[in-house]
């Protein structure tokens, strides 16, 4: 939205299942301060029409592809860290049980995805399933929870995270396990620090991305977020195998 004076500003506006999403996003950013997310300016909820207005972040760069230094992304993500919990948020839980043993049950998925060999499974699915075992999201701080390029937006030394409708209370680890895998998905040159939790993040996605794959994405979803959960499966499995000091998975890149 455009004025003749005055800065632009971001609408978005939606009823059903887009309008409650407006409503959590609207809900968690009027009650947040700081640099790393965008300003909640207004918003309205007519009738079960939700208004949501912010500020403009058209200008900003965002990735792919990331910037050389990202020193912004990483003081963002203790700044997020450090933000008190809104009340309310929905709790991250842990997960029942292993989806690496299920996937290792059923291995079509090996040969679908080439992503891996069956040899290579074999030589890793204890240690996944133990890192996996391992993976622990519950906790009081606020994680953003859908953190990948996407969602990330650089303006000069400040980066900001976008879409806050996934919101929940949980472990900070999880949000910095999300930006650690964009980066290495999305070609970042540099390596990627290692963070307490990061193989129980690595083992633990890295399989839920393949189960997802395997049981086929919503019709829905627009067929390069398929393509984009497939790469990131890819370098969730060279993440792992480096944190878990295993042999590099003999897969296909997507790309």
């Amino acid at each position: 939205m455009e004025f003749a004076t005055g800065p632009s500003l971001f609408v978005k506006a939606s009823e059903g299942p887009g309008g409650a999403a407006i409503r959590r996003e609207a809900a968690v950013l009027e009650a947040l301060s700081g640099s790393f997310h965008p300003h909640l300016i207004g918003f309205e909820d007519d009738d079960g029409y939700a208004i949501e207005v912010i500020e403009d972040l058209s200008s900003a760069r965002w990735p792919p592809p990331y910037p050389d230094d990202v020193g912004g992304l990483y003081d963002a993500l203790t700044e997020l860290s450090e933000h008190a919990a809104p009340a309310g948020l929905r709790a991250l839980e842990r997960p029942p049980g292993s989806t690496w043993e299920s996937l290792e049950r059923t291995r079509g998925w090996v040969g679908d995805l080439a992503v891996c060999s069956n040899r290579w499974l074999d030589a890793s699915i204890d240690a996944l399933v133990a890192a996996e075992r391992m993976f622990d999201p519950t906790g009081d701080d606020l994680v953003h929870n859908d953190l990948w390029s996407g969602n990330i937006a650089f303006q000069g030394d400040r980066c900001v995270f976008i879409d806050w409708a996934e919101a929940h209370r949980g472990a900070a680890f999880v949000d910095t396990g999300f930006a650690m895998l964009s980066l290495r998905s999305e070609g970042f040159r540099s390596t990627t620090p290692r963070f307490d939790g990061d193989a129980a993040f690595a083992s633990w996605w890295s399989a839920s991305l393949a189960s997802r794959l395997t049981r086929g994405v919503e019709s829905w979803l627009d067929p390069t977020i398929e393509q984009g959960l497939h790469q990131d499966l890819f370098f969730a499995l060279i993440w792992v195998s480096e944190v878990l000091d295993l042999p590099t998975p003999d897969g296909v890149d997507p790309r």
